[in-house]
């Protein structure tokens, strides 16, 4: 953590990395992309969680806080901590967005570093 100027917010300067990122459909459905598909983000070792609880449901507002998607994942989504290391996106309302692309070009996500949210 490096301390901030005044009125500034604390970044983190060595934040978890992401090591596993899976797109899926839990319930397999179907074969493309919509409401109820999941993203799972898996991390190298154990985080504080940004100070949010396990199992808890989080808005889109706060993992727009934890996460920067390149990608968009729909109009409406929420996550949720599933332990430490894993933190499980939940697509609600898709429109909009196309289905995560697989490699290297496809769905990167980027852990923010700049927030009063931020995953240490």
């Amino acid at each position: 953590l490096v301390a901030p100027a005044d009125g500034q917010v604390p970044v983190v300067v060595n934040p978890p990395e992401i090591i596993l990122l899976v797109a899926d459909d839990p319930t397999n459905a179907d074969s493309v992309y919509g409401n109820g598909d999941t993203i799972t983000i898996t991390f190298d070792v154990n985080t504080d969680m940004a100070g949010l609880a396990e199992g808890v449901d989080q808005t889109q507002n706060t993992v727009d806080r934890l996460f920067f998607f390149r990608q968009g994942l729909g109009s409406n989504y929420r996550g949720k901590w599933t332990s430490l290391k894993v933190f499980v996106v939940t697509i609600l309302d898709w429109p909009g967005a196309a289905p995560p692309v697989v490699g290297p070009a496809g769905l990167q996500i980027e852990v923010r570093s700049d927030s009063q949210r931020a995953i240490r």
